[in-house]
């Protein structure tokens, strides 16, 4: 059966992966007495210490709290699902701290690139993955599934990950992060469009023909 989300940088393989190691991960941190919404408001805070070093260049700190990020984010909604802990509002607190967790990566390298050209694509980069989430809210909001896209959320740490393994192996911290931030930059913004069009897709196919 095809991914009803269509084709997507990350490979299914890791995808599934990264799900069963949240699922384990999650009894630990259930034993632990963490909600959903503490664990929530930690990857926030992770996130923002990764920032700062990416600010600082410093590759394996970064990566390696990018990744524990990229985990809590799993992780709050598997405990809430365990736990029986589902609200709106956990949803809610969810979205909207992905978006000022994802912030900080693209405002410590748009510090970092303040004086050269790469900051343009920071700024490209940070619009883009805005808009692949509004257009996805929006659409939610008016009775619409939109799941697709080639660049969703765990795409784009992909990349970031992939350009900070490339800076700890070689050094080339700057290169590879503004080769990250291109590659965000024109992808998320594709997917917006991409989801854009798919909306209006569905929305003729289901608007009566006179």
């Amino acid at each position: 059966m095809a991914d009803p989300r269509g084709w997507r940088m990350v490979p299914r393989l890791l995808d599934r992966g990264a799900a069963h190691t949240a699922e384990a991960l999650a009894g630990v941190f259930i034993k632990l007495g963490l909600t959903p919404n503490a664990v929530t408001l930690l990857g926030l805070a992770v996130s923002w210490i990764a920032a700062y070093f990416l600010w600082r260049g410093e590759p394996v700190p970064a990566f390696l709290l990018g990744a524990a990020c990229g985990g809590l984010d799993m992780l709050d909604g598997k405990i809430a699902v365990r736990t029986g802990r589902r609200t709106r509002f956990g949803a809610l607190l969810d979205s909207s701290l992905d978006r000022y967790s994802e912030f900080a990566f693209y405002l410590a390298l748009a510090v970092r690139f303040q004086d050269r050209w790469p900051l343009w694509a920071a700024f490209a980069a940070f619009l883009g993955s805005t808009m692949v989430s509004y257009v996805r809210a929006r659409a939610e909001g008016l009775g619409f599934e939109c799941r697709r896209g080639l660049m969703q959320r765990a795409d784009r740490f992909l990349v970031l990950g992939l350009a900070l393994l490339a800076a700890i192996v070689f050094p080339v911290f700057d290169q590879a992060m503004a080769a990250a931030l291109v590659l965000i930059a024109v992808v998320s913004n594709i997917t917006a469009v991409q989801r854009i069009l798919i909306i209006r897709r569905l929305d003729q196919s289901k608007t009566p023909r006179k």
